[in-house]
């Protein structure tokens, strides 16, 4: 074998990084953000996407929900008695303590869990166990 035939390879090319897309480039938080804003567009309650068994509220107008309208309609999470703040280290996350409000660790909650997935916005609609309270 002759010397040339050792270094006769074609020429090694570095193929260009592939340019990031814009959803790739959203926050954990920000993906889930638009994945309940979603959910709420094609009228489910943005809870389902973690626990598939919760439906919106008949009253609560789920598809017209968004922050600018919270107050027109009465039948938010934000008047629930189960929306209920749960202390964190550096501040209190608002979750939804259905069945029991009065239940303090996670495992007794079936609707919390410790991350951000569970947190309860005020405007948003109404799943079908809500009533009314006095608000947080």
């Amino acid at each position: 074998m002759t010397e040339a035939a050792l270094f006769d390879a074609a020429p090694y090319i570095v193929a260009p990084p592939v340019p990031e897309t814009a959803a790739a480039k959203l926050s954990q938080g920000r993906r889930r953000t638009l994945r309940q804003a979603e959910a709420i567009a094609r009228g489910g309650h943005p809870l389902a996407l973690v626990f598939p068994s919760i439906r919106v509220h008949p009253d609560a107008d789920g598809r017209n929900a968004t922050r600018d309208n919270a107050g027109e309609r009465p039948l938010r999470c934000g008047t629930c008695r189960f929306r209920t703040p749960i202390g964190g280290h550096a501040r209190d996350y608002q979750k939804c303590k259905w069945p029991n409000p009065d239940a303090y660790l996670y495992s007794e909650l079936p609707r919390v869990s410790a991350s951000a997935a569970t947190d309860i916005r005020s405007w948003w609609p109404a799943c079908i166990d809500h009533q009314l309270g006095e608000a947080p």
